[in-house]
């Protein structure tokens, strides 16, 4: 079936590509009108860990009204992204980095559990919900432009938007797995092919992992639709096509870098076992007439905008 290339745990650290630099005084800078000495203290302390409690609070002393301490210098925040230094005197650019860089770290978490299958749908939400604050963040934030020395390719709706659809299509990939309603798990694993395949083919490190899941949603949709299809004279010509495009895709699967649950892994070592001896079977029985790909009627899909 697949590659037989075991599963590692060298998934691309996050943490260690998007890190704040440096330490920040809040309070030396800073007067609040939500916000007190000591909670910008706090605030100053908290940078490193980037955990929810810096996300709210950072985001309530930007909801506030901020001043700029007398004769204070001017705050800048410094930022190292795939190992190149960043840096911007907007706020903005802090709290936008803190978020997604903590979106990506629980999405982390989620590839390394090799029973997300069995995780609840709150956690991949929760991470979505987290990138579209991002996008919001973007939306207010003016001076993008001005980050030094130049914009990265992280701070852009383009960004933001294949992170989500790469945690939506991830989603419905793994829970399509535990899945009994034919329908309902055709229109799943339709939906994760199109999520996945419409990430940028360029973007670092996700788009790596996001090619591995495309294809395994594509191997599972054509076997299941194999499976559903009558063995009969008409049906021949799609169950033999259908056959053939999950052997030829098991071959492009790379499991070093596809991060998802045991159990999928299982059934890609098992679902074909008996592929070649039943295409033998149909083309002496039925001598059937292989099909464009194109013409295999598929499960619909969500639209791939409705994020």
């Amino acid at each position: 079936m697949s590659n037989l290339l075991m599963r590692t745990n060298n998934i691309y650290n996050y943490e260690q590509t998007m890190k704040p630099l440096g330490t920040l005084v809040y309070e030396d800078h800073f007067v609040s009108d939500k916000l007190n000495a000591f909670n910008l203290l706090w605030l100053s302390s908290k940078r490193v860990a980037l955990d929810e409690d810096y996300l709210k609070t950072l985001k309530q002393l930007l909801s506030s009204k901020v001043e700029k301490k007398q004769n204070s210098s001017v705050l800048s925040y410094p930022w190292a992204i795939n190992s190149t230094y960043y840096e911007s005197t907007s706020m903005c650019f802090e709290y936008y980095m803190a978020v997604i860089t903590f979106a990506s770290r629980e999405l982390h978490k989620i590839l390394q559990n090799s029973n997300s299958h069995l995780l609840d749908k709150q956690h991949f939400n929760k991470i979505v919900n987290t990138y579209k604050e991002a996008k919001e963040c973007l939306k207010k934030w003016n001076t993008t432009s001005l980050i030094y020395p130049a914009c990265p390719y992280v701070v852009s709706e383009r960004y933001v938007n294949d992170c989500i659809k790469f945690v939506r299509g991830t989603q419905l990939l793994v829970y399509s797995e535990k899945e009994t309603n034919k329908t309902t798990k055709g229109v799943a694993l339709s939906s994760a092919m199109t999520y996945l395949g419409d990430i940028w083919v360029r973007m670092p490190y996700i788009s790596t992992i996001a090619l591995n899941h495309y294809l395994t949603a594509r191997l599972l949709l054509y076997a299941d639709v194999n499976s559903n299809t009558d063995d009969n004279e008409t049906n021949s010509g799609k169950k033999i096509t259908c056959m053939k495009e999950v052997l030829n895709i098991s071959g492009l699967i790379d499991r070093s870098t596809c991060y998802l649950p045991s159990v999928i892994f299982d059934k890609l070592d098992n679902i074909a076992q008996n592929y070649d001896k039943d295409i033998r079977m149909i083309e002496s029985v039925y001598y059937p007439t292989e099909l464009n790909i194109v013409d295999v009627n598929i499960p619909s899909s969500v639209d791939k905008d409705k994020i």
